[in-house]
């Protein structure tokens, strides 16, 4: 019982913290945070296996950050370009994104593995890291019709 209420006041500061750092943040992004809590809270009563938890973590980290629109739309233009990557500039001009927001939204997809930033001179480009996007994709897909659903 406790536990169950420290988790629920340490949700409670998570979403306070959250409001107060960023109060022109979207409500989708408050709620998605919370979910993630959610989530890493079941985790920690259900699962022992620490890799697994780590595991779990990090893809629920990897799909809070798609799950913002701007990030995602930055994501799937870069998807089209492979592993060649794209200019930051040219993704800007492309997406008609501030310089300041894209910089945020990528910084935070670099922070969870979705994307990887190469200098080549003068020139940032942002790489898409497909094998992370597979590990979402493998991890939601890997109990499918373990129950012969299907």
């Amino acid at each position: 019982m406790k536990k169950t209420k420290l988790i629920y006041l340490y949700d409670i500061w998570q979403i306070y913290s959250v409001i107060t750092i960023f109060p022109e943040l979207p409500k989708y992004y408050i709620s998605s945070t919370i979910e993630v809590s959610i989530l890493l809270q079941v985790n920690f009563k259900v699962q022992s296996n620490p890799v697994e938890t780590q595991r779990l973590i990090t893809i629920a980290e990897r799909i809070a950050e798609l799950g913002h629109p701007t990030r995602l739309m930055i994501f799937k233009y870069l998807v089209k370009f492979g592993l060649k990557g794209v200019p930051v500039g040219e993704i800007q001009q492309q997406l008609g994104i501030p310089s300041s927001t894209l910089s945020h939204h990528i910084a935070k997809m670099v922070k969870v593995g979705l994307i990887k930033q190469i200098r080549d001179s003068r020139t940032l480009f942002c790489v898409p890291q497909f094998n992370s996007l597979n590990e979402v994709v493998t991890f939601l897909q890997e109990e499918c019709c373990i129950n012969g659903c299907c």
